[in-house]
């Protein structure tokens, strides 16, 4: 407090004004370009993808983009290329509904995955019906053995996924398909008396790979 009983705001005031008035343009300046610098990391991180082939999902070599942000925009699907149309996205991503129906209408097939899928290999041909986004290899290994069956020129949409109630989800709401999810060979009998289903969801954390086989063999079979 001084002589006329003020407690020194007064002079705190003007000391930061002062201190204020005085700072250094340059330190300014670098911070800004932190700041933007930052920002453009993030919006690249947002929008940016690396795009990989994704001939196992057709044969024809389509085109998927993964995308690492934890939020999935309708923005962000409208800037995808024209020829994407398979999105990988992070197994927690939250997509909101308008990317839902801005995918829909470009007819773009979104998959929840794991990590980001390797560069995809072709799987053999009459076998593009077998799908397998997290895994396409174990894809093909399922593919493989159906043919050495005899059982891999016919077949409806299999696929082999991580997270099966999501897939399910997704190929009945977005892709308007007659869906079931089955983690037991018995269990491709039990449904198919229920349902005509043309997409069949194999649960892979309930099967290995070897009982993934028996179960696409028993599906294989409802359609020879």
């Amino acid at each position: 407090m001084d002589s006329d009983g003020n407690c020194g705001l007064g002079n705190m005031t003007t000391n930061h004004q002062i201190n204020a008035n005085h700072l250094d343009p340059r330190l300014i300046q670098r911070i800004a370009e932190k700041v933007v610098a930052r920002l453009a990391t993030e919006q690249r991180y947002a929008a940016g993808s690396e795009t990989v082939t994704s001939t196992h999902l057709s044969g024809t070599g389509r085109s998927a983009t993964y995308l690492q942000t934890k939020v999935v925009s309708a923005d962000q699907v409208t800037q995808l290329p024209k020829n994407v149309s398979v999105l990988f996205t992070r197994h927690d991503a939250v997509i909101t509904p308008a990317a839902f129906d801005e995918a829909k209408q470009r007819k773009i097939e979104i998959n929840r995955v794991e990590s980001q899928p390797e560069k995809l290999s072709a799987v053999p041909e009459g076998s593009s019906q077998i799908i397998d986004s997290a895994q396409p290899n174990r894809a093909i290994a399922v593919a493989k053995q159906l043919q050495k069956r005899g059982l891999g020129t016919k077949l409806p949409r299999i696929i082999l996924s991580e997270t099966p109630s999501w897939t399910l989800h997704n190929e009945i709401h977005q892709h308007g398909a007659i869906a079931t999810m089955v983690g037991a060979i018995e269990e491709v009998t039990r449904f198919s008396k229920e349902l005509q289903v043309d997409t069949w969801v194999l649960d892979m954390k309930r099967l290995n790979l070897i009982s993934a086989v028996n179960v696409a063999a028993a599906i294989a079979r409802l359609e020879a």
